[in-house]
């Protein structure tokens, strides 16, 4: 699938800008030809720039919280969807004004929401599946509730981690900083003094004064060459062939792959055991789940077990034989599994690896603030040491 930029004069002369997912250009062409108006412009974007900009464009964190909280509670009211589109338009000023209000331009000509919801460009495919899933069933309210339950759930887990980094990272930019500053500039301001004075000087200031030395000379271009291997690693790391590498050898590394795994697991967990709740059948479930998750190496994995299932293996065999998952959530799947509770133990998995992921992001950054102010006590103490230590045999001379 590709990603088209479209600008479109709707029926009411107004022109509609977006985005939608297409296989061709004719496949959007068709796409957009089912409404009422004129194409304007339609055009492709390149594969690199559709995958980030697809990225950028789907509505992420309040923005879409709240749309779907506000759809929730007007449908749940009993009110009409189209009664309760154009209520959150007349009433939403912010960024996502157009979006409604092209949403429901599409739902008056008589398209449903998960294809207007598609077309936009702007909503993930777990959203776009469980919306289906609820327009199937006659269950749209209850969907978007649950919908905005596993939004506020991830919302409410990233502000956590987002705000417990904001100390470390300011800290960390504090300390490295002044350790540049004091070896760039302050030593050097003392080198010259000491030669003039003929103070033997100590190993470590030597060692300091052609550090500090060295910045002078060459810190730009040093900075240029990590700016430089940074942009190359990074078009590296876009292809899936390299990605997939370099996930895997991320979930070799003692810790951080056990944390990886952890992650992933209880976003496969709670997109499979949502869209299972509400009757997605078994592979498209899988399918979507497995998207949700950030390493590639795992979802391989996934996209493994995904083919045994399809080849009759029963879920937990198919999971055990393929995906290096905690032995915990394997153990609650299986017993979903034979229960007839796979959707409630699923979500329960992913409740308990969710707080065991904080507690594990909090352990590591309440150890990250002593940690690195050890290493900037030891860091200016050395630094410190390299001034005073020729200050003192200048004193004994005297």
């Amino acid at each position: 699938m590709s990603l088209y930029r479209y600008k479109w004069l709707g029926s009411d002369k107004q022109l509609q800008t977006g985005q939608l997912q297409a296989s061709s250009w004719q496949d959007a062409f068709e796409q957009l030809k089912a409404r009422d108006g004129m194409l304007v412009e339609l055009k492709a974007v390149s594969s690199w720039r559709s995958s980030m900009m697809t990225r950028r464009s789907q509505l992420q964190g309040r923005d879409l919280l709240e749309i779907t909280e506000q759809l929730a509670t007007l449908l749940g009211a009993g009110q009409t969807l189209e009664w309760s589109l154009s209520t959150l338009v007349r009433q939403t000023q912010s960024r996502s004004h157009t979006l409604l209000k092209n949403l429901l331009n599409q739902i008056q000509q008589g398209e449903s929401l998960s294809h207007a919801l598609k077309q936009s460009g702007q909503f993930s495919t777990l959203y776009l599946a469980m919306i289906r899933a609820g327009e199937s069933s006659g269950t749209l309210a209850d969907v978007f509730k649950q919908l905005a339950v596993y939004l506020e759930k991830r919302q409410k887990l990233r502000s956590k981690l987002i705000n417990a980094l904001i100390y470390p990272a300011f800290l960390m930019v504090g300390v490295f900083g002044s350790i540049l500053l004091l070896i760039a500039y302050v030593v050097p301001q003392f080198v010259p003094i000491f030669i003039d004075l003929n103070v033997p000087l100590p190993f470590v200031t030597r060692v300091l004064m052609h550090l500090g030395s060295w910045l002078n000379q060459y810190g730009l271009i040093a900075l240029a060459l990590v700016m430089g291997i940074f942009l190359v690693s990074s078009a590296w790391l876009r292809q899936d062939a390299a990605r997939l590498w370099a996930d895997r050898q991320l979930l070799r590394i003692k810790g951080v792959g056990s944390l990886i795994y952890q992650i992933d697991t209880s976003r496969f967990c709670q997109t499979l055991g949502t869209l299972l709740e509400h009757q997605v059948a078994l592979l498209p479930a899988m399918a979507i789940a497995r998207e949700v998750c950030l390493n590639r190496a795992f979802k391989h994995q996934i996209n493994q077990a995904q083919d045994a299932v399809k080849n009759g293996v029963r879920l937990t065999a198919a999971l055990t034989q393929s995906v290096t998952m905690p032995a915990l959530a394997l153990r609650m799947i299986e017993v979903g599994e034979r229960s007839g509770e796979q959707a409630a133990m699923l979500l329960k998995a992913s409740d308990i690896f969710d707080e065991r992921i904080t507690q594990t992001f909090e352990r590591m950054l309440t150890l990250l603030v002593p940690i690195l102010t050890v290493v900037m006590a030891v860091l200016v103490a050395v630094i410190m040491l390299a001034i005073m230590l020729p200050l003192m045999s200048l004193t004994n001379h005297i």
